[in-house]
């Protein structure tokens, strides 16, 4: 079930639009095999820091953002200067969905989209 789920996701994905025009993309994922629990405070903080990725990084082509709590989450993105800020954010969004259908709650992950964008995470406890 879990494959099928991936398996439609990458094809759910795989293809961005910029204006009339689709650019087909092949997701490489890597997910940590160390996972926190679903009331874990690091849930939170990931969260955070992705949706600080996606808003952030299409305006800046990349961005490193470190966040500090009960657990510190290191997160990294970064888009081709090839393609347009929708375009960079509509990649990441889809990476970040990649992420969580197909890593779950993994303390680290990274996806990248073929030259079109990368994300990753890691979880850096006190």
């Amino acid at each position: 079930m879990v494959a099928f789920a991936f398996s439609l996701v990458i094809v759910l994905f795989s293809c961005l639009m910029i204006s009339s025009r689709a650019i087909t993309v092949t997701p490489s994922v890597a997910c940590n095999t160390e996972k926190f629990g679903k009331e874990d405070p690091f849930r939170v903080e990931l969260h955070r820091v992705l949706a600080d990725l996606v808003r952030l990084t299409p305006m800046s082509n990349s961005l490193k953002h470190h966040s500090s709590g009960s657990y510190s989450v290191f997160g990294f993105a970064q888009c081709s200067k090839l393609y347009i800020r929708d375009v960079c954010k509509s990649c990441l969004e889809g990476a970040v969905h990649i992420i969580h259908t197909h890593c779950g709650r993994t303390i680290g992950a990274q996806v990248e989209m073929d030259d079109v964008c990368f994300i990753r995470y890691e979880n850096h406890k006190f």
